[in-house]
């Protein structure tokens, strides 16, 4: 049996976290170790997890490095064939770890494979993080089987076929620690959200696949740390987003892409005033635009890292990616579900 490390970044949350390692150790899978890497937490919720759970592994940060910065203090202090990435608002099921390393193990390019993802609080959805496996448009806005935007699917069986995607949920999902590694982590100039698209895609261009496996089913409190009308997590989104086409686009692909990427944030921001009243929407979409450009010499950098990399053409990935505007397709054509979307 590969050897599997479990990595939980935390940060505050008792009764969260408390949940998440209950639910471990009920999942049936026994050859596993389990690593808290606490970003810094006030709250006393890591001591009392130790009490509770003597097994637990701590790695304690001196400050909170983010959701890139915790993960990546982790996976470096272990020694595992399989990291698995799991969030602290998370709750595991009966098999779910067995299914992820069987699904990883069964092909040498499988980089990573994400469980199916269900709604904690409104179990008969999928969760907005990751639902059933992850995709991404030619603009860099992504969406998942079972959720584009804010609408998500109940699941009544339409994906419980294992299929290739483009991206894994870094809120539950099985890697290699090996192919992490050679692919550089997260980046951790991200600090959180879409730095697990940004590996993705990175796994994409060393010639790797990412997997999904419906037989695992984790249910996950999406916003549980930082909640959906948080402007940091609006922020973040926009400008991450960016980066992810900046870093790994090959520069004609790059500047294919920015003129249309302009337009669709220009359309968001009288859409946010008018439909939604989201004045934050609006200040994160601009916000982002100017830490682009004043971050550009840093993110250059880091592109270079990236290309170095590349053994695979923009004309592979390129297969991998929705061709058409999934935020054209939502908005306008309102298309809710991805089996209605034309490919």
């Amino acid at each position: 049996m590969p050897s599997v490390v479990i990595v939980i970044p935390h940060c505050n949350g008792k009764e969260i976290l408390l949940r998440c390692l209950d639910s471990l150790k009920e999942d049936g899978y026994n050859e596993k170790r389990v690593l808290l890497v606490d970003n810094a937490s006030t709250d006393g919720s890591v001591q009392e997890a130790q009490v509770a759970y003597p097994g637990l592994e701590v790695l304690s940060l001196p400050r909170n490095l983010g959701f890139s910065g915790g993960v990546n203090a982790g996976i470096r202090h272990v020694e595992a064939d399989i990291i698995v990435l799991l969030n602290n608002d998370t709750v595991v099921t009966p098999g779910w770890l067995h299914h992820l390393v069987k699904a990883l193990e069964s092909e040498d390019r499988m980089a990573a494979v994400q469980p199916k993802l269900r709604s904690f609080y409104k179990q008969e959805l999928f969760d907005y993080a990751g639902g059933a496996g992850g995709e991404i448009d030619r603009w860099g806005y992504p969406f998942c089987w079972g959720r584009i935007f804010t609408t998500r699917e109940p699941d009544s069986g339409q994906y419980n076929v294992p299929r290739k995607i483009f991206w894994a949920s870094g809120s539950a999902s099985a890697w290699r620690r090996s192919a992490m590694m050679e692919a550089g982590l997260l980046d951790e100039d991200f600090f959180a959200h879409m730095e697990e698209i940004d590996l993705c895609w990175r796994l994409h261009l060393m010639g790797y696949d990412i997997g999904y496996e419906p037989q695992s089913m984790v249910y996950h409190c999406s916003g549980g740390t930082l909640g959906d009308e948080a402007f940091r997590k609006k922020f973040l989104n926009h400008r991450n987003s960016w980066m992810v086409l900046i870093k790994n686009y090959r520069w004609g692909n790059v500047l294919k892409t920015v003129p249309l990427r302009i337009i669709l944030d220009l359309i968001t921001i009288p859409y946010a005033l008018l439909f939604w009243g989201d004045i934050k929407r609006v200040v994160a979409v601009l916000g982002s635009w100017f830490s682009v450009v004043f971050g550009l010499p840093r993110w250059l950098r880091s592109r270079r890292q990236v290309q170095r990399l590349r053994r695979v053409p923009d004309s592979i990935i390129l297969k991998k990616i929705y061709p058409h505007s999934i935020a054209w397709q939502f908005f306008y054509r309102k298309i809710t579900s991805v089996t209605q979307l034309p490919w």
